[in-house]
């Protein structure tokens, strides 16, 4: 379907501590560093995937396109909740809330909004939540992985701890 490429650079460092005959003590510890990028798609450029953990109206949640990471997650930006002082007032006729001049009405992404309804920024400043306010905000590759050995002889038996 498509290809990618991954770069990075790891590293580790082990000293003993202690090398005696019947006793050794030994510590280690590595970093790693990995970047990734999609060099292709194949006929696509991007897609979107859902996997409706926020919402299954807001839509697709991981962004994928050339020149990206597998894994970057896409979407609005949370800007609370709606409260009260968010509305003009309330029209029982419509069953809905009036929201003030200048608070970005995100109804057309989470339904009907009303206090306590999620609130959503409105990046390019139209007054309106739509799918124009999505973009990259967060990747689920970390960042650098590693961990830390410790391990141990006493007599012919041995123990050791990793962590990572």
């Amino acid at each position: 379907m498509g290809e990618n490429q991954n770069q990075g650079i790891e590293t580790t460092l082990n000293w003993y501590a202690v090398n005696n005959r019947n006793f050794t003590l030994s510590l280690s510890g590595n970093i790693g560093f990995n970047r990734t990028e999609i060099q292709s798609l194949g006929i696509m450029n991007d897609f979107g995937y859902d996997t409706y953990w926020a919402s299954s109206e807001i839509g697709y949640d991981y962004w994928i396109a050339k020149g990206g990471a597998v894994g970057q997650m896409f979407g609005y930006h949370s800007d609370g909740r709606y409260e009260v002082s968010d509305f003009e007032r309330y029209n029982a006729s419509a069953n809905r809330w009036i929201l003030k001049e200048g608070v970005a009405d995100a109804s057309g992404v989470v339904g009907n909004i009303r206090p306590g309804s999620m609130k959503l920024k409105d990046l390019d400043d139209n007054g309106i939540v739509n799918v124009d306010d999505r973009e990259i905000i967060g990747d689920a590759n970390p960042v650098h992985t590693g961990g830390f050995t410790i391990n141990s002889t006493f007599h012919g038996f041995d123990i050791s701890a990793a962590f990572n």
